[in-house]
């Protein structure tokens, strides 16, 4: 199945924007990056998907943004949506100032989230070995990928300019080295006891 085409008919059936919405980013700044997303705050919604790909996400995308400004929320930094990976029901997510308030739709990072990012620059549809190529890679730094999320900063319609960018955000977690055991070395004799005062 061409995903391509799929995309493009999705867009179709909602209400898609006039000119793509793609955000102009310099990707570079994202390869092979570590973040520290501690104490950061998300606005989420819901977010169909076909084995990773988002399914008529400029809709989705258009109410994320309506849901956002009638909650009242003020979104921090630029305007980029970050995807929740997932096989078929994800979520997309839009990093806000914190309203210090509780809401179902919220994400607060609070422990410690350290996130590593790199740069996949082939199409959507193989998003799925690209993560499990990051994965790889950082297994071998005794690293653990706890979740994998997608900044999609091309869509199929202007990656025929640009070329397909996304970046691959893994939250990870170092793998805890085992305790090494201290070497008891055999003297022969008795251990001496201690008398109670």
């Amino acid at each position: 199945m061409n995903l391509d085409k799929k995309y493009q008919k999705s867009i179709k059936r909602g209400v898609s924007m006039p000119e793509c919405s793609c955000p102009i980013i310099n990707e570079k700044k994202f390869i092979n990056k570590f973040f520290d997303w501690t104490g950061k705050v998300f606005y989420t919604q819901s977010q169909p998907l076909f084995f990773h790909v988002p399914v008529n996400i400029d809709t989705r995308m258009n109410k994320l943004m309506m849901d956002v400004e009638s909650s009242g929320y003020k979104i921090k930094g630029p305007e980029t949506v970050i995807q929740e990976d997932s096989m078929f029901k994800g979520k997309i997510m839009i990093e806000i100032e914190d309203p210090k308030t509780d809401d179902n739709n919220l994400i607060r990072f609070k422990e410690r989230t350290r996130i590593y990012s790199t740069v996949f620059t082939e199409s959507w549809d193989k998003l799925a070995r690209g993560v499990r190529e990051v994965t790889k890679k950082l297994q071998k730094k005794k690293m653990k990928v706890t979740k994998v999320y997608f900044m999609h900063l091309t869509c199929p319609e202007c990656a025929k300019k640009r070329g397909y960018k996304t970046v691959i955000f893994c939250k990870v977690k170092e793998e805890k080295k085992p305790a090494k055991k201290e070497s008891i070395k055999k003297t022969g004799k008795k251990p001496q006891k201690i008398k109670k005062r």
